[in-house]
């Protein structure tokens, strides 16, 4: 489940980097009269719809989806799926398998914002949030089953380096149920709280 999470993680921020690069391009110009009257302008929540790159061990990580429901509230969704299989043969009759090893991850979240104050380009909010997250890890003789989930709540920030092109950081408290099967005799739940962190990008439309 680590090994996963931290390729999940190094995607999304290299992608995020990559959309923030595109989203500098876009900000340029050339008339300092434009530019002044452009960062004094109100860019935030000027639209109600919004996709992204996310991760947040509150509210889950992955591709995510946002709609501003009222004034002042927010409904994000988030998921990801990754899938390995691997097999291998004594030799080319394959009567006897060698390795069997299957990788089965995915993940789903929510997270529900509350808007606090604003200035012209960033936003301060509230939020609550919980996830699911599922990890089958099967070889030949052993394997590991893990079902975690997570809610938590704490505070975001949002800056918009464009209209259409925001980042985010958050920070919470957050509660973790976590049942563990190792080899498929031996089970384990764990009950803990901790510090909840996320961040990403989204596009607004």
């Amino acid at each position: 489940m680590k090994k996963y999470q931290f390729q999940s993680a190094a995607i999304i921020i290299a992608l995020s980097l990559a959309l923030l690069s595109a989203s500098g391009l876009l900000a340029q110009t050339t008339n300092t009269d434009e530019e002044f009257v452009k960062t004094n302008k109100n860019i935030v929540n000027l639209y109600d719809n919004s996709i992204g790159l996310r991760y947040s061990n509150i509210s889950g990580y992955g591709l995510n989806y946002g709609v501003r429901l009222f004034k002042s509230y927010s409904v994000i969704v988030s998921g990801l799926i990754l899938y390995n299989e691997n097999t291998a043969w004594e030799d080319m009759s394959k009567t006897k398998i060698t390795r069997d090893q299957k990788d089965i991850l995915y993940n789903f979240g929510v997270e529900l914002q509350r808007d606090m104050f604003y200035t012209n380009n960033t936003r301060v909010y509230a939020l609550l949030g919980a996830n699911y997250l599922k990890d089958d890890n099967s070889q030949l003789l052993s394997g590991t089953n893990i079902s975690r989930y997570a809610v938590g709540l704490g505070f975001g920030l949002e800056w918009f380096v464009h209209e259409r092109v925001s980042i985010n950081i958050s920070a919470g408290y957050k509660f973790d149920s976590i049942d563990k099967i190792e080899n498929k005799v031996q089970p384990s739940i764990e009950r803990k709280t901790g510090i909840g962190i996320g961040g990403g990008v989204t596009f607004q439309f």
